[in-house]
Parts: structure tokens; sequence; C-alpha cells
């Protein structure tokens, strides 16, 4: 079991690690190319495809993974060939919704950027196509077309973003014009490997109850999703009114390192989550799991700590002097990483038992503190008081999940989480609250 385990881990990590490689080149070519106020339109921008692919699916990939392995052994083919189907429904109707309202939106993001909304809109909408296939690639063990997938796709999509803009001087269009080509290659790439490794084949086929099923559990998620999308939007919307694109830009280069440590967390994810529903479908004992998890915390804070100290080298690497005042957010931004880590495994047992109405509630709190702190810190103390908002409703978020999970677990993992989660809570309030507050 843990060998398996570690074969997909090591492919998953080898997938990130070339993602984090890449993505640091391309952050120093476009905090090099773009002003500090376009960075800021490109992380507006990014938000919005970010919502896009999750309305334009319902956000159901995480949910049809659960009701794919009531279907994993019968129908099969029927059931991603149905949920393709409704994806594809869903997306081209948020599409033309979407352009329907493009001048709004894309006018207060920023003027004459329709052409620039359109396009990430049909970003969008391939990136979430293809995470319901890169859900049912992971569940199947197929880590070897993910990996191959990632490789070249974020490959050719760097070359062709980073050859638009020398070229042709497209500015933020140029970084999401390879966007559509990275997608439409890693669409390529997960549907062969479907098809060759598991023998999947496409069927015009609709069914209500598999539909339904998936809806059933989908829409909590979706409400969580959209609200966790929310409280991050909260952030940028509160620096824009109250400043401006330029501000939008340095809060957004912090984030984006903090996007850069939260690869790892999400290849371990990938690794432990089809290997949790395998145990739990066999009713088997997920400790060995749970091993795993606690020695990958530990390893995470050793290399979150390393950034934090290094955080003068990380702005001379991936960026310049205009993004100076960005170090400052680094402890908040990564320690809400390390917090949003935590819970990944409590989510995955969870959604297994389909305890997924939780969700929308617990997503409700953290926003309504999110959004109070935001009103109440971004005036008085900038991108600062953003990123300590976002730090506060995330450790709440961990808290309430790793709470409502506990009896799915040993009492040493539980203790164990509590324990951090316990030292975390002083940190923010003996380091964080006295320099904001008082």
């Amino acid at each position: 079991m843990l060998k398996n385990l570690f074969v997909h881990a090591s492919r998953y990590f080898t997938a990130s690690i070339f993602s984090v490689i890449l993505s640091l080149l391309l952050t120093k070519f476009y905090t090099t190319q773009f002003s500090v106020a376009d960075f800021g339109v490109m992380s507006l921008y990014m938000m919005v495809m970010q919502t896009v692919a999750l309305v334009s699916t319902l956000s159901i990939s995480s949910s049809a993974l659960r009701v794919y392995s009531d279907y994993r052994d019968v129908n099969r083919d029927k059931y991603i060939s149905c949920m393709l189907l409704f994806i594809i429904l869903i997306s081209l109707t948020v599409l033309v919704s979407s352009i329907a309202i493009s001048d709004v939106i894309s006018s207060w993001i920023s003027p004459n950027s329709r052409t620039l909304f359109i396009v990430v809109i049909v970003v969008g909408v391939i990136l979430g196509v293809n995470e319901f296939f890169k859900g049912i690639i992971t569940l199947e063990e197929q880590s070897s077309v993910l990996l191959h997938g990632v490789i070249v796709s974020k490959g050719v999509g760097a070359l062709t973003s980073v050859s638009l803009q020398l070229v042709l001087n497209l500015g933020v269009l140029s970084r999401f014009s390879g966007e559509i080509s990275a997608g439409l290659i890693n669409f390529f790439y997960y549907t062969v490997g479907l098809k060759r490794n598991i023998g999947f084949k496409f069927q015009l086929y609709i069914n209500a109850k598999m539909v339904k099923e998936t809806l059933f559990l989908a829409i909590p998620n979706l409400i969580t999703i959209l609200m966790s999308l929310a409280y991050s939007f909260v952030d940028r919307i509160f620096i824009k009114y109250f400043y401006d694109n330029d501000a939008v830009g340095i809060y957004s280069f912090s984030l984006m390192v903090g996007q850069l440590a939260t690869v790892f967390v999400g290849a371990v994810s990938q690794a432990v989550m089809a290997r949790v529903y395998n145990c739990l479908r066999e009713g088997r004992s997920i400790v060995e799991i749970e091993r795993i998890d606690a020695f990958f915390q530990m390893f995470l804070v050793a290399c979150l700590t390393v950034l934090i100290y290094l955080s003068d080298y990380i702005i001379i690497i991936l960026a310049d002097q205009k993004y100076n005042e960005s170090q400052v957010l680094f402890p908040y931004v990564l320690m809400g990483v390390f917090l949003g880590s935590i819970y990944k495994l409590p989510s995955i047992v969870l959604n297994y038992n389909k305890k997924v109405w939780i969700y929308p509630w617990v997503s409700l709190l953290s926003f309504a503190i999110n959004f109070a702190l935001n009103f109440m810190l971004v005036p008085v103390f900038g991108v600062e008081g953003a990123a300590i908002s976002t730090l506060i409703s995330v450790f709440v978020y961990s808290a309430i999940i790793c709470f409502l999970s506990r009896k799915y677990f040993s009492l040493l993992y539980v203790s164990t989480l509590f324990v951090v989660l316990f030292f975390s809570g002083l940190i923010i309030y003996f380091g964080i609250v006295p320099v904001v507050f008082l």
C-alpha cells in the first residue's frame, strides 16, 4: 500500500515541482514586463477565471468522485459521459451569460478590457471541464497521465504566453492566451489517457438520477467554494476600493508566493485522496494515512519557516524593488497556507461520508469574519490588514472542520491536530492581534 502510494505521490510531486519552477520563472517575467497595476489587473482576472471554472461545472468535480466510486465497477462510462454532457450544457450557459455582462465587470476591473474578459471566461470554462477529468484520473490512480499532461501543457502554455508578450506585447492578454493553449492540451491528454488506460468510451447518455446524486453533494461544496472565493475576493475588492490597482498588485504578489507553496499541499492531497477512498470503501484503517499526513505537516512547517526567513531573496528572485512592500505579508500568507493544509485530510474523510452540508455554514461564518475584519482593518492598515483578516478566517475554518471530523480519526491524530491549532491560535493572538489592535 505505502509503496504504491509513494509511487503516485512522487509523480504528483514531480508535476508540482515542474509547475513551481515554471511559475517562478513566469512570475519573474510578468513582474518585469508588467507594471504593478497590470499585475493587480491580472490578479483580479485570475479571480474571475477561478469563479467561472467553478460555476461552469457547479463544482461537481469533488462530489463526482464520491458518486463515481459507486458507479466505478458498473456503468462507469455512462456516468462519466452523463456528467460531461451536463458540464458542457452548464458551461455554455455560463459563457453566454458572462458575455452579456462583460462590459460592466471588465470596465470595473480595467477600462477597455472587454476582449480580455471574454478570453478569461473561455479559459475558466476549459479549466472547469479539465478539473472534472483530473478528479477521475486521480481516483483511478493514473498519475503518469497527469504528470505528462502537466509537463506538456504548462510548457506549451508558458511558451505561448511569453512569445505573445515579447513579439506582440499583448500585456495581460498574453498571460491568459497561454492558459487557453495549456487547457486544450490538458483536455487532450486527459481524454486520451482515460481511453487508453481504463478503456473509457464516450456515450450520448443522460441520466437524471446520476445528475441528481452528484448535485446533492455538489451544491453544498459549490456554496462553500464560492464563499471561499468571495472572502478571498473581499480583500482585493476592499484594497481596490480604498486604494488602487498598485496595492492590489503588491498584495497579489504575496498571495502568489503562498500559492506556490500550496502546490505541494495539493500534490499530497491528490496522492492521499484515492488511497483514503479505497481504504474507507474496503473498511480498512487509515492510520497509515494519518502518519503520512503528520510527517507531511512537519515537513511543510519547516519549508514555510525557511521561506519566511528567505523573504528578501524571494523578492529578488521573483520580482524587483517595486514589490518590496509585499515582504511584510509573507508570514501571514504562509501561515495561512499551513492552516489551510491541516484540514485537507479531514475534508476528504467528511466528503466520503457525505457530510457535505456542514461546509456552507462553516464557510458562511468564515466569510462573515473575513468581511468584517477587512472592513475594519483594510482602511487603516492597508494590505497588511487584508492579510491578517484572511489568516484569522482560515484559522476559524480549519479549527471547525477538524473538530467536526474528529470521530473518524484516531485519538492520537486528533490530539495532534488540536495541539497544532492551539499553538497556531497563540501565535495569532499574541503575535498578530497586539500589532493590529494595540
